[in-house]
């Protein structure tokens, strides 16, 4: 930027945000484009451009040559860039992605609205839309970048739902599904419920009318689905989405209005797979097909369009577009098709490299983030499932202490009820043996008596017979009583057996105390509810203990009179002077006694005199009220008072009730608090103590691995070793059949033998300080393990050596981290964006409507092999999204309008009946030699 120069503000818009810069008139659209990337952290640029819409309200993909100010939309957002006149569209792009952070720029560009309203891909005038110009062949392959993949989904998830694409119901239900994943996260029934998705636009227009479903409905069907991807990343939900959505048959394809020599309308389809040509009235089933690698020459006249195959036999495909300009379209975007094509089936650049190898650092980082979130998460979960289980555990034990609570009362009011029973039965008997004990008597009179008179002997056995009579009455009520008493004894056993099955056997103590202390409770409650009523009816009539005074008190107060007033006091000759035992202070302490004189009991009545004669009466009220409480407090309290001393008493037992509860409480947290610090203090040593162990277990490991490294090198030198005795061997087999050789080769050979020979001395010396050391070695590796294995636990040993593993692995991955973050900082110190090749004379070519010849070669190979041979959607490869996409197709079914059909859903509908997708379409119609699908496309 130049000092001082003027700044203007621009937007860019990019696909999910609106960006806004303040830059220099002098700017260039690169430093733009450059500055757009760098915001949005985007290194992938090959992918994107700039569009913007011209004076005439068309969008077109920009070159920023012109000093204005502009705007570029993403599909997230509008960025606004100052730009000066000599800005290329290649540096606006640049700025573009480098603001959005884009680095596979290769799939994008600008684009922009012209004067006839046709979308153009742009060279820059003044507000952008920043847009994939370019789709890659197989996302999950060549989308490297979190950026770039989230605007290529948010893209081609607008493209689905304003039916750019067509997706059929099925599939637009799954993939709202993975929107809502890749948006919100993971489903959780707490947060959200019902009506959670109402605001959000999940499904195009077009489905939703085709059936007779609620929006409700659609919710729950979709929230269904959504649950399914539970634990996916938001990335990867969008790597999905995508997945799904790249072998609908309109992804990707930019179409082109043209006509044969024919003058047949037809429609010419670009992609990243080659050209297709379409039928008027069907974009879905394209008829004729060619690969890029199967074009050499792209070029245009006028309005006439030139495509020369490789097959140099096969004449020439010629088509007509109704602009000039549109052929300039096509030829922009045939070559950088071609060139992603051909670049595809390279080595990726350094650049590539080294984004992918920071991509999959990231992703690691993220999946390791991912994984400490989800233990945290399923302890939480564990954690409050126990936690729940604890409180339906406890609530369980209330409910069964309620009931055996209430069976407890039960058999209690059961035994009392016995207990009675018996105590009757026990009174009857009592009687009966009054009464036998009563005919004893009467027997014995009855034999003293044998010699009393006739007629006292009949009374007397009247009188027997009588009670002999009751008796046997009573003897057989006993019997009647005595079987009762075994039920009612039987029954006491159960009802004690019972009370012992609900308390416990060693609680029965405890319900005996407990119903002890529901007996004293009830008493307490009883004699409450007395005091009680007693201060009700004490309050519905309340007195106030005021001292008494006399009715003319007011004249007394009021007046000035001097008439002689006296009033007579209460009196109670049996009331003892409560002065009689008081004793003065000065009586009781020495000192002060000998300091005042004592006092005359003889001495007259106590006169004096007051000033006014209201003074007089003043001193008379005190002294009637004083004496009146005087005698009072000799008699026994009223029931007010009474009542009062109780409610008194009862408040004073609850609030120390209440202080006895809090200090339980208070001790319960103490020991709460007390057990808490000495688990934290277990866990603190324990901790302690594994990092001690982690400290052992690596200097261990530390050794083992140089201890190793030893063994290998000894290996090595025993492995030699053998090597050179083969060898020897060797020669002397050789030696044993040259005996008949001449004599110096006899002595060369057995030169060249003792040479070996001494080799293999020294050789074996050292093998033999080797097997020295090696014992040593093997020692101290024993003892290492010994010591790892003390560190770990024996039971940990291969979790041990899998850890080293890991640590192993680990290193490598470091090493090759720090290489890769090296060569990044060195690629990031001279940046270089990917673009896609443009010619130099595009400018004039977009700026004029001349009808000069333009042509242009294209690389070719002809050992390419055409990609969609061994292609396949991702539903025929994946079970089960196949078996998804057909229930889901089942349940629509059910609420399908048919009137409501669009000609698209028909074609569908045929292709799916013939057993075509997009892959087994593009194959079909790629059979053949080029000169046969040229003829065809000349015959439509």
């Amino acid at each position: 930027m130049v000092a001082g120069g003027k700044m203007v503000n621009v937007r860019v818009t990019t696909m999910d945000a609106e960006l806004e810069f303040a830059i220099q008139q002098t700017t260039t659209g690169k430093q733009l484009f450059d500055q757009v990337v760098k915001t949005i952290g985007l290194r992938e640029v090959w992918f994107f451009g700039l569009q913007y819409t011209d004076s005439k309200g068309d969008l077109t993909w920009i070159k920023l040559y012109k000093k204005v100010n502009v705007r570029v939309t993403t599909m997230d957002a509008e960025l606004e860039f100052a730009i000066q006149q000599t800005t290329t569209g290649k540096q606006l792009f640049d700025q573009v992605v480098k603001t959005i952070g884009l680095r596979e720029v290769w799939f994008f560009g600008l684009q922009y609205t012209d004067s006839k309203g046709d979308l153009t891909w742009i060279k820059l005038y003044k507000k952008f839309k920043f847009r994939a110009k370019f789709y890659p062949e197989d996302v999950a392959e060549e989308l490297i970048q979190d950026i770039t993949l989230r605007l290529f989904y948010l893209q081609v998830k607008n493209s689905i739902l304003c039916d750019e694409i067509y997706c059929p119901p099925e599939t637009s239900v799954l993939l709202a599904s993975y929107a809502v994943q890749a948006r919100h996260g993971d489903f959780n029934k707490s947060n959200h419920s019902a009506g959670f998705l109402s605001n959000d636009r999940l499904l195009p227009q077009r489905v939703i009318d085709q059936h007779k479903m609620s929006k409700d409905e659609w919710e729950k069907s979709i929230m269904t689905w959504w649950q399914e991807h539970r634990g996916m990343l938001r990335e990867d939900a969008m790597m999905e989405y995508l997945k799904i959505a790249q072998d609908l048959e309109m992804y990707g394809v930019n179409y082109f209005e043209i006509r044969n020599k024919k003058g047949t309308e037809l429609w010419l389809g670009v992609d990243a797979l080659g050209l297709n040509i379409y039928e008027k009235d069907d974009k879905l089933t394209p008829k004729i097909g060619f690969p890029w690698s199967e074009i050499r020459n792209i070029s245009f006249n006028d309005r006439k369009f030139i495509i020369k195959p490789i097959d140099k036999k096969a004449p020439d495909f010629v088509f007509f577009a109704p602009r000039v300009r549109i052929n300039k379209r096509i030829l922009a975007l045939c070559m950088g098709n071609h060139e992603l094509y051909m670049r595809r089936r390279k080595p990726d650049t350094i650049d590539v490299q080294q984004m992918k190898a920071q991509a999959r650092e990231e992703k690691n980082a993220k999946q390791q983030e991912r994984e400490k979130l989800q233990m945290a998460l399923a302890a939480r979960e564990r954690a409050e499932k126990k936690q729940q289980e604890y409180e339906d555990r406890l609530r369980s034990m209330q409910e069964e202490m309620e009931r055996s609570q209430s069976n407890l009362v039960e058999a209690q009011n059961m035994i009392r009820r016995l207990e009675e029973q018996l105590k009757q039965l026990q009174a009857a008997k009592d009687e009966l043996e009054k009464r036998q004990q009563e005919l004893q008597a009467m027997l014995m009179r009855l034999e003293e008596a044998k010699n009393m008179e006739a007629a006292e002997r009949t009374k007397l056995e009247e009188e027997i017979s009588a009670k002999q009579r009751e008796v046997q009455r009573i003897q057989d009520e006993v019997a009647i009583k005595d079987s009762e008493t075994k039920r009612l004894q039987e029954e006491v056993e159960e009802a004690r057996r019972k009370q012992v099955r609900f308390g416990g056997g060693e609680n029965l103590i405890w319900w005996e105390d407990e119903l002890k202390f529901l007996g004293n409770k009830q008493e307490m409650l009883t004699l409450q509810s007395e005091a009680a009523a007693a201060l009700l009816a004490a309050s519905a009539t309340p007195q106030h203990h005021h001292v008494a005074e006399d009715d003319h008190d007011e004249d007394m107060t009021n007046g000035e009179g001097n008439g002689d007033v006296s009033r007579d006091l209460d009196i109670d000759e049996h009331i003892k002077d409560p002065v009689e035992d008081r004793r003065t202070l000065a009586e009781r302490n020495e000192r002060l006694h000998d300091q005042l004189k004592p006092i005359d009991k003889k001495a007259p009545d106590f006169v004096f005199f007051a000033p006014a004669v209201r003074i007089n009466k003043r001193i008379l009220a005190l002294c009637m009220g004083n004496h009146e409480l005087y005698m009072r407090r000799r008699k026994p309290d009223t029931i007010d008072v009474q009542q009062m001393k109780a409610q008194a008493r009862e408040e004073k037992n609850a609030k120390q009730q209440e202080r006895e509860k809090l200090q339980m409480a208070l001790a319960a947290r103490e020991r709460a608090e007390k057990k808490q610090q000495e688990y934290e203090d277990r866990l603190r040593s324990m901790q302690e103590e594994m990092e001690r162990s982690q400290s052992n277990l690596v200097e261990a490991q530390n050794m083992i691995r140089r201890l190793e490294e030893q063994l290998k090198q000894l290996q090595a030198a025993k492995d030699e070793l053998e090597k050179r005795q083969q060898e020897l061997q060797a020669m002397l087999m050789r030696l044993e059949e040259a005996k008949n050789m001449e004599a110096a080769e006899r002595t060369k050979l057995e030169e060249e033998i003792s040479a070996k020979q001494r080799e293999v001395q020294r050789i074996q010396d050292e093998v033999a300080i080797k097997d020295s050391e090696t014992k040593r070695l093997q020692e101290e590796v024993e003892e290492a393990r010994r010591k790892q294995v003390r560190f770990g636990g024996g039971e940990n040993l291969i979790w041990w050596e899998d850890e080293l593993k890991f640590l192993g692995n680990k290193q490598e991955m470091l090493t090759l981290q720090s290489e890769a973050a090296a060569a990044l900082l060195a690629a990031s110190a001279t940046p270089q964006h990917h673009h896609v090749a443009e010619d130099d004379h595009d400018e004039d070519m977009t700026n004029g409507e001349g009808n000069g010849d333009v042509s242009r070669d294209l690389d070719i190979d002809e050992h390419i092999k055409d990609p969609v041979e061994d292609r396949r959607t991702l539903a025929e490869r994946n079970e089960r999204l196949h078996d998804q996409l057909k229930a889901l197709k089942k349940d629509l079914a059910q609420s399908r309008d048919e009137t409501k059909e669009t000609v698209n859903d028909k074609i569908h509908r045929e292709n799916v009946r013939q057993g075509r997708d997009k892959y087994k379409t593009l194959r079909e119609i790629r059979k053949g030699n080029t000169k046969r699908r040229v003829d065809q496309f000349e015959n439509m």
